[in-house]
């Protein structure tokens, strides 16, 4: 009788402590989700106040005149926001609102969209074939991510302008993979092959198909969730890369160098104030959000398990 009490203190007692435990997680991670929140409704907020009505209350309540602060704010980037750029043997180069929204989309489409498919097809072939050099080769990719590369970037100014990749987009995302077979991409890819079994490409030689038609037909729709996490993460970071076009198309320019300028070396001659800044980030950040939330349901319901039909 008493082993059995003991045994039911002991089971209540791991059970109020598990119940607990997640309690305590699950406040943690409100609170966490509640901090991340805090800076967005600050922007927001923010965005649609006056100059003098930002100053005196910057910090706390909501907006008095939200009709009068859209107006003022979020019109002035598609009013006056107009880069103009010096390039050594062009002369100036001006950008408005719509041309540098044309290069960002370009930018961030097709950049990690052919990054993103020379690291698939570089882990396929290491994951999936043996051939001489293999392990070396992924071995190497691990050293290459190990190993401070940071000093190179003088080395790659030169290369990519002896290629004519420098100020040239296209040529920019092109070269942007400068090696397949390192870097997180490569790994996670690597992993979604290794995970496939080499069965269903054996189904498919019975059946008198090919490499070609195993990759494009079997490979490539089992490792789809991944291409597409990876892409839109591809996607938020080239949209809001502004270093890019700053050291490597000085003949371009896209909105992320857009509000670079305009916080920076057009604040006081364009006479820009914060809540005009807040407002164009918030514009700005519209496309990822609803990127994100619209694609969210087909990323998560595409990830399934499948198996080899008898």
């Amino acid at each position: 009788m008493r082993k059995k009490l003991r045994s039911l203190e002991k089971k209540t007692a791991q059970e109020t402590f598990s119940l607990c435990f997640k309690v305590t997680i699950n406040i943690v991670m409100i609170l966490y989700a509640v901090s991340l929140l805090i800076p967005i409704y600050w922007m927001i907020s923010n965005s649609f106040k006056g100059y003098i009505e930002y100053y005196e209350t910057p910090t706390h309540t909501l907006p008095k005149h939200i009709i009068q602060g859209f107006k003022e704010n979020y019109t002035f980037m598609f009013d006056k926001l107009v880069i103009t750029r010096v390039i050594p043997g062009k002369g100036r180069v001006t950008f408005t609102v719509w041309q540098m929204l044309q290069n960002s989309i370009t930018l961030a489409v097709l950049s990690p969209l052919f990054a993103n498919f020379i690291y698939m097809i570089c882990a396929y072939a290491i994951s999936k074939y043996s051939f001489p050099g293999r392990n070396f080769l992924y071995s190497l990719g691990i050293v290459v991510m190990i190993l401070p590369l940071m000093g190179s970037g003088a080395a790659m100014m030169l290369l990519r302008k002896a290629i004519g990749a420098y100020d040239n987009m296209f040529l920019m995302i092109i070269t942007g993979v400068s090696c397949g077979f390192s870097g997180i991409t490569f790994l996670m890819f690597y992993a979604a092959f290794k995970a496939i079994p080499w069965t269903y490409a054996e189904a498919v030689f019975l059946d008198g198909g090919g490499h070609l038609t195993v990759f494009i037909n079997i490979m490539i729709p089992m490792v789809f969730p991944t291409f597409g996490v990876l892409w839109m993460l591809g996607f938020l970071g080239a949209w809001s890369n502004y270093e890019l076009f700053l050291v490597w198309l000085p003949s371009y320019a896209n909105l992320a160098f857009g509000l670079y300028m305009m916080q920076n070396d057009l604040r006081i001659e364009l006479g820009v104030t914060t809540p005009q800044i807040l407002a164009a980030f918030v514009i700005v950040s519209i496309p990822t959000a609803i990127l994100y939330f619209s694609i969210q349901k087909f990323l998560i319901g595409s990830f399934q398990v499948g198996g080899l039909k008898g």
